[in-house]
Order: structure tokens, then C-alpha cells, then sequence
């Protein structure tokens, strides 16, 4: 998101001073600069940032890569209107601070536990042993 912001700011930015150029030269080439930068920085936050989600392998890489394009991005236009920056800078550094969970595999255990069994004095048959009759013949078991 903060991407995004800095890369509107750096639209509205040029959009303005097209609108209304300024009448000094190295003031000219100061608000095309950094209206350039807000255009290059913005985009470039934004891929950085999809290419850490498909694939984090580096993130202290791209963490840093991400706080330092928002840090520079605040000379343009206020860096997407303060908020680009300050979003771009939690962002980064979430990405550095971001650490994948363990593996833990689940417990499943082969074979559910059953309950003891005994034999059916009657039918010789094999009964659980907390019922009180034979499923199969129907005697009583004291």
C-alpha cells in the first residue's frame, strides 16, 4: 500500500508542475527529479514486495531494499503524502523481522487405541470388556 501511495504522489506531482511549471530552472529540474523518483520508487517497492511474497528467501534483502526506497521516496512529495513512507518503512521492516513458522508434522497415531477385550464364556466369541452382555448371544457377564 505504501507502494502505491508513493507512486501517486510522484503522478501528482509531475501532474501538477505540468499543469503549473515553475519559473526556475533548478527549481524545474528539482520537481521533475523528484517526481521522477516517486514514479521509479513506488513501482519498485511494489514488485520488491510481490517478488518477497512468491518467494521469501532474502528478507533481509528485500526488507532492506524496501525501507531504503521509502526513506528515499520521502523527497518525493512528501513520500505519497507521509503515509507512503511510514507504510513502506513498517512494511520493510516487517519483511527483516519475518521468519517462517517450523515445521511441525501433525500426530496421527497408525492405530486408535481399543478398549481390552475378553471372550463370551457362552459363545467363546470376543466381547468389549466394560459391556455388561454379549453383543452376539446375549448373556449376562457378572
Amino acid at each position: 500500500m505504501g507502494g502505491v501511495l508513493i507512486l501517486l504522489g510522484g503522478l501528482l506531482e509531475l501532474s501538477l508542475f505540468t499543469i503549473y511549471p515553475p519559473a526556475g530552472g533548478y527549481f524545474f529540474f528539482t520537481v521533475w527529479f523528484t517526481g521522477l523518483l516517486g514514479l521509479a520508487t513506488g513501482p519498485a517497492i511494489i514488485v520488491l514486495s510481490a517478488i518477497f511474497y512468491h518467494h521469501p528467501d532474502h528478507p533481509g534483502l528485500y526488507g532492506s531494499l524496501i525501507v531504503g526506497l521509502s526513506v528515499a521516496s520521502f523527497l518525493s512529495f512528501f513520500g505519497g503524502f507521509f503515509v507512503g513512507t511510514i507504510l513502506g518503512i513498517c512494511g520493510g521492516v516487517l519483511v527483516i523481522v519475518w521468519r517462517p513458522l517450523p515445521f511441525v508434522p501433525a500426530y496421527y497415531p497408525a492405530v486408535m487405541p481399543y478398549a481390552s477385550y475378553r471372550t463370551c464364556p457362552r459363545c467363546g466369541r470376543a466381547v468389549v470388556s466394560d459391556s455388561r452382555f454379549c453383543s452376539y448371544c446375549g448373556s449376562v457377564f457378572t
